[in-house]
């Protein structure tokens, strides 16, 4: 479960960096397919995100309006099993494998954004030269 937790922060802070790239590079001419690349790579974070937990969630009602993801599944599941009595039973050993199988569907798409997607990104932004520091325009008044 902290595994799942861990790669949906790390998946946070990458967007956060793409989106400031983005941002930085918006008004650059040459780098619009650069933040093309970037918006793909933040829109395929917020979805595999998505599948894992429930960003809408803010309030303990929203589980009635939100459908619950993979992480409250699997924290759920503990909350069931980590007690003395009743013994872990067989259902709840299948359905930790069948959780266990989804998040490995996830892990592998998000390696598959990391070392594709993020690692276009990356390379496209290398080869463009840009400078770490750009000066926005000013509107004047």
């Amino acid at each position: 479960m902290n595994e799942v937790h861990n790669a949906v922060n790390q998946m946070r802070e990458v967007r956060e960096q793409v989106k400031t790239l983005n941002a930085s590079l918006k008004e650059v001419e040459s780098a619009k397919e650069l933040v093309k690349i970037g918006e793909d790579v933040i829109k395929k974070i917020n979805e595999w995100e998505e599948q894992l937990i429930q960003p809408k969630q803010k309030t303990f009602q929203d589980v009635i309006n939100f459908y619950n993801r993979l992480s409250a599944e699997m924290m759920n599941l503990r909350g069931r099993v980590d007690q003395h009595e009743p013994k872990v039973t067989g259902g709840a050993k299948e359905r930790m494998t069948d959780l266990v199988n989804e998040w490995n569907k996830h892990q592998t798409t998000m390696n598959k954004i990391v070392s594709e997607d993020i690692a276009k990104y990356n390379k496209m932004y290398l080869e463009s030269n840009f400078p770490a520091i750009t000066i926005p325009k000013v509107s004047k008044p």
